[in-house]
């Protein structure tokens, strides 16, 4: 029975995460295979480093904490690796906190220091 539990607990968190994915916006694009992985590396490693929360999801094409608690000011991230219309990839991401008041740091500020840290 707790098996069972923690599998849907985690297959819950999978399609949550994939439901923030929808809503990230691009931060780099792909020229090769090689360029992609070098760039989703560092934008993992920066997300690592950045976030408070565990994550829930830990696959090579989405990356995503737990959801941040209410009133919390800390940020939660999903960095998704995605294909295009045109046939690229690309690397998007998203913040957002749990306080509807202000967030530490501020999410747009977040994402414009992992998109230089993306390169």
């Amino acid at each position: 029975m707790l098996i069972f539990l923690a599998m849907a607990l985690a297959s819950s968190d999978a399609i949550r995460a994939e439901e923030w994915a929808r809503k990230a916006k691009p931060i780099a694009t792909c020229s090769s295979e090689a360029d992609c992985d070098e760039k989703w590396k560092r934008a993992s490693d920066w997300i690592r480093k950045s976030t408070r929360f565990q994550f829930a999801v830990d696959r090579p094409d989405l990356l995503a904490t737990y959801g941040a608690i209410y009133a919390n000011t800390d940020l939660s991230f999903v960095l998704t690796r995605r294909q295009r219309a045109d046939g690229t990839t690309e690397i998007a991401a998203r913040a957002w906190c749990g306080n509807v008041v202000a967030c530490n740091p501020k999410p747009k500020n977040a994402i414009a220091a992992l998109t230089r840290e993306v390169g």
